[in-house]
């Protein structure tokens, strides 16, 4: 989830230019597959013993278990844990009578191709090739699947032919760098204002990060990131080139104005940004439809290569139940991912989400859906980031010291004054771009309550609302504000944002899409801290939460930023809430307090020795 901006220097000021909308054609029906059309689809089979696998995973995050961060190999996992080889035997066979291939198999999943025809003979599909809002063309049901016998017995989840896909909302425009307190950041003045330890005391070397996304990037943009910012001269070091994961024939780059293009470009330059001296892998699908994030997490885990993965992707959590879907629940999906989560927690691998970027108001009402001309956005959350094994990482709209443009080293300051979470009201919009129009939307943090996920047993370490439902976000970072698309101006929270490089040249960009990657850097540079991985991340950061609130306020060290004020188009926080934040979480970092190295020197003011 990403905006951007494009700014330009006009006599030594800044020229703020009107964003507009960057969106493909209209989704929708543009034809049907032949009856001889070659189609995959994933199967998913459930796991076995998932009491004693949750009662292990609480061990591995306690720091007084025997078990902690004693982590499974995919082996261990698959034998103690995955469908039995029986059962995924069974699965094939059911498929194979039915005319279809397996392609490839995993510890949870069989991957199968065949015809078109034999799909709509096999589960009563009505298909059809469709145009999502992205742009990207492929084949989806218009109608629900209806799984054989065998395979419902089994518990079996199929992905693949879903109407559905999450979506990327893209402004543009190019900035000036350092040009006043609100940004352009680049990822130096971040390490600043988040009080992390001095890049010669910890870089993330021995950590790897995983990015998930739906296109390649160019390899030029990231060194381009890297030498505006002098890193290699300053510092003598050089980051790890990086390593491509291609799933199901990923996708090309873009170019700018290509939301996928552009997440992915800000992924890999974030995390390496965040941890330079850590190893970044990027796992290319080529779509944001479940199908394909399935066979990019489905990788990811049995690859166990990664030790932390951002995805900066997401959608509506509510479009995954049954009154979304006439009566249809599909959260049995959601319920196929959360499994994958499980398996790679227990191998030690941490998950980050962005929480997504619109504020409290994440979904549309279910009349969008079903082609009304006119409906509004309604109370709700973004998934992935609202499964409870997985980091939502909200944002923040960040202020530094700005010492102006006299060209000294101390003009780069960026050491942290403020930050806050206020919303803006935006004009109607079409968000998954079916059509409709949507009103009553707010920018800002993606933040609320989920209907399909309980709260896990860490997120009542400290008081927090929702009743007995997961509460979005856990953490948060600098996201940035005041998008194109906003009825109300000037913008309430400030109109910070951070610098990129996308085909050769910089653009400024603002959304969680920035936190996120930005936060599993945080993360690889713990992993590189301990030697270790760190498994499910959220224990360890309400445990932070609930050990800074122990602590007296005049303590002196803080671990996390808090009392931040916003509102969300839901709630209001205040600068006098301790705790959990209902839009932020926990708060934001004091990353090398909260990574455990408050005696690590600092990193200092941009293009110096400590920061480079």
């Amino acid at each position: 989830m990403v905006r951007s901006f494009l700014r330009g220097a006009v006599a030594g000021a800044v020229l703020l230019a009107v964003p507009q909308l960057v969106q493909a054609a209209p989704a929708g029906l543009v034809g049907r597959p032949s009856p001889a059309q070659t189609v995959s689809f994933t199967v998913h089979l459930p796991l076995r013993n998932e009491a004693e696998l949750d009662s292990l995973l609480k061990m591995q995050s306690d720091p007084s278990s025997p078990l902690y961060h004693r982590f499974l190999s995919v082996a261990q996992f698959r034998s103690s844990y995955g469908p039995t080889a029986a059962t995924m035997a069974k699965a094939a066979a059911s498929l194979k009578a039915r005319g279809f291939t397996v392609t490839a198999t995993s510890s949870q999943t069989l991957r199968f191709s065949g015809a078109s025809a034999s799909v709509a003979k096999a589960f009563g599909a009505r298909l059809g090739i469709v145009r999502d809002a992205a742009g990207t063309m492929r084949v989806a049901s218009s109608t629900a699947l209806t799984l054989p016998a065998d395979l419902k017995s089994m518990g079996a989840t199929v992905t693949g032919f879903e109407q559905r896909i999450h979506v990327h909302t893209n402004f543009r425009q190019v900035p000036l760098s350092r040009n006043g307190p609100f940004g352009g950041y680049y990822f130096d003045d971040l390490k600043q204002a988040y009080a992390y330890p001095s890049d010669h005391s910890l870089d993330g070397t021995g950590a790897t990060i995983g990015v998930l996304m739906s296109s390649d990037v160019l390899d030029s943009d990231t060194a381009s990131a890297f030498s505006t910012e002098r890193y290699t001269a300053i510092s003598g070091k050089t980051p790890p080139p990086l390593l491509r994961r291609v799933v199901l024939g990923g996708a090309p780059f873009g170019g700018i104005g290509n939301g996928a293009s552009d997440e992915a470009s800000i992924d890999v330059q974030t995390s390496q940004g965040s941890a330079p001296g850590a190893q970044i892998v990027l796992y290319n699908i080529p779509s944001l439809g479940d199908d394909a994030i399935m066979a990019g997490y489905t990788d990811i885990v049995e690859d166990n290569l990664v030790d932390v993965v951002s995805s900066s992707f997401g959608g509506c959590e509510l479009a995954y139940t049954a009154a979304y879907n006439s009566g249809v629940d599909f959260t049995g999906v959601l319920k196929a991912f959360q499994q994958l989560f499980e398996q790679g927690a227990s191998q030690g691998i941490s998950f980050v989400a962005s929480s997504g970027d619109e504020a409290g108001l994440e979904c549309p009402t279910v009349a969008y859906f079903e082609g009304a001309p006119t409906a509004t956005f309604v109370p709700s959350v973004s998934w992935p980031a609202s499964d409870p094994f997985v980091t939502g990482v909200g944002g923040t709209n960040l202020q530094t010291t700005y010492q102006g443009p006299s060209g000294s080293l101390a003009s780069l300051a960026s050491k942290y004054v403020s930050e806050n979470a206020f919303g803006d009201p935006e004009v109607a919009q079409d968000p998954y771009g079916i059509g409709g129009s949507v009103t009553g939307g707010y920018w800002g943090s993606g933040s609320g309550t989920s209907k399909v996920y309980l709260k896990a047993w860490w997120q009542y370490l400290i008081p927090t609302p929702g009743g007995s439902y997961r509460e979005v976000p856990d953490i948060s970072m600098q996201m940035g504000g005041c998008p194109g698309g906003i009825s109300v101006l000037p913008c309430h929270g400030g109109d910070s944002y951070s610098i990129y490089f996308i085909g050769g040249s910089e653009y400024g960009f603002i959304g969680t899409s920035l936190s996120s990657p930005e936060f599993a850097g945080v993360l690889g540079l713990k992993v590189a801290l301990g030697k270790s991985r760190l498994g499910l991340a959220n224990p360890y950061i309400y445990r932070i939460a609930a050990a800074q609130a122990a602590l007296p306020p005049t303590y002196g060290v803080n671990y996390l930023h808090q009392g931040i004020p916003g509102y969300n188009g839901v709630v209001t926080a205040t600068n006098s809430t301790p705790g959990y934040n209902p839009i932020l979480g926990v708060g934001t970092p004091f990353t090398a307090n909260f990574i455990g190295v408050p005696q690590l020197p600092l990193a200092g003011n941009p293009q110096t020795y400590s920061n480079p």
